[in-house]
């Protein structure tokens, strides 16, 4: 049997909000830690691609819960006043490639 058979309607949009926010946590941690990993060989501009990350995971974070409230709205046939649209899973690709790229220059 299917996971979705036996899953309840309303808790999609809650795991998926689970999912946004460990991604989100997971970045930050990232971008908190990537300073002390490359002050050495950037200085002082190892914090700009950090300040980025930190921000934008804040941004994640908070996109998310509205994402989550315009879902479960969807969900129970109220009005949204936000559309799910493609633009938290963009900004989580461009964290990620940032981080992945100070990674990549580190090596």
């Amino acid at each position: 049997m299917s996971e979705s058979a036996t899953t309840p309607a309303g808790l999609q949009p809650e795991r998926t909000a689970l999912a946004w926010q460990r991604t989100a946590l997971a970045l930050l941690g990232l971008g908190l830690a990537s300073p002390r990993l490359t002050w050495g060989s950037w200085g002082a501009w190892s914090l700009l691609p950090a300040l980025v990350v930190v921000v934008g995971s804040v941004a994640i974070l908070a996109r998310s819960h509205r994402r989550y409230r315009t879902a479960s709205h969807l969900l129970k046939g109220r009005p949204a006043g936000l559309r799910l649209d493609g633009r938290l899973p963009l900004l989580t690709a461009v964290l990620a490639l940032i981080v992945a790229v100070m990674a990549l220059v580190l090596l």
